[in-house]
């Protein structure tokens, strides 16, 4: 019986299309965002310029650190926030 040998063909991050780029950044929470929008300006302008990256954030890894109130501000762009 044969059958079918897949060739695994090994390719740049930076190959990717901006698309596919942007659907893996979806998975990552606002803590490693804000850590890889430090990697290249690439990935900042991605991070920093697309709103459906930010669409669903999880704030769970802030849970019991900030009020409500505070992470709010946070996610708005506040500033002043004690």
């Amino acid at each position: 019986m044969g059958y079918i040998k897949e060739e695994i063909k090994e390719i740049n991050f930076q190959e990717l299309s901006e698309k596919i780029i942007k659907r893996i950044f979806s998975f990552f929470n606002v803590v490693d965002l804000t850590r890889i929008s430090g990697v290249c300006k690439k990935w900042k302008h991605l991070i920093e310029k697309d709103p459906d990256i930010f669409s669903n954030v999880n704030l769970a890894i802030f849970e019991g650190k900030y009020k409500t109130l505070d992470l709010i501000k946070i996610v708005q762009g506040g500033k002043n926030i004690k």
